[in-house]
This record gives C-alpha cells, structure tokens and sequence, in this order.
C-alpha cells in the first residue's frame, strides 16, 4: 500500500515539475537545479577561502545580502527566484552550524 502511495506521489510531483516547464516558470528544470546547485559550491568556496586566507568568518546574512548584486553580474541567475538562492544559502549554514555542533559535542563530524 504504501509503495503505491509512493508511486502515486512521485508522479504528482514529475507532473507539476513538467506543467512548471510547458508553463514557461524556467527555462529548464534541470539547469535551474545546476545553477543553485553552483551558488552552494561557490558560497561553500568563498566560507572556506575567507576563513583561510583571512581568519573570517562569512555568516549567511553576508552572503544572503550579496545575492542581488549576483544575480546583476550572472545573467544566468535572472530566472531563478530569490528565494531559492536564499534557500541554498541557508541550507549551507545549517550544514555548518550541525558540523559545529557535532565538533563541540566529540562526535565525528563530517565536514559540509
């Protein structure tokens, strides 16, 4: 039963995925998830680099502030909704503030 729920559930979700695309609301599905999926590992790149060339640390309110001015200078980025780089931004402080946590606490952390 709950297999069919599953399966049932998985198409809804491929459907409005496709009514989303056929409805002009991006240009690709899958380039909009490549392209947030680049904001993650450039925001994780500029942490990492801020905190070993300079001993700073980059809060997501700084990064989350910058994005509109991203968004001017990458034209590829003009289609994706703010809140969905908002998003990526916030899972990546979540991602570090659980590696702290887990730091502090001696378990294995796991780095993000």
């Amino acid at each position: 039963m709950k297999t069919i729920g599953l399966r049932i559930m998985e198409s809804l979700v491929q459907g409005q995925l496709a009514r989303r695309v056929r409805w002009g609301g991006c240009r690709n599905v899958r380039s909009e998830r490549n392209e947030a999926r680049c904001v993650l590992t450039q925001s994780l790149s500029e942490r990492k680099d801020a905190y070993r060339l300079a001993g700073k640390s980059i809060s997501y309110y700084e990064q989350k502030r910058d994005l509109p001015e991203i968004k001017e200078i990458r034209p590829e980025y003009h289609d994706i909704h703010s809140q969905v780089l908002q998003d990526v931004l916030l899972r990546l402080k979540r991602a570090f503030d659980n590696f702290f946590r887990r730091v502090k606490e001696g378990q294995t952390p796991g780095y993000p």
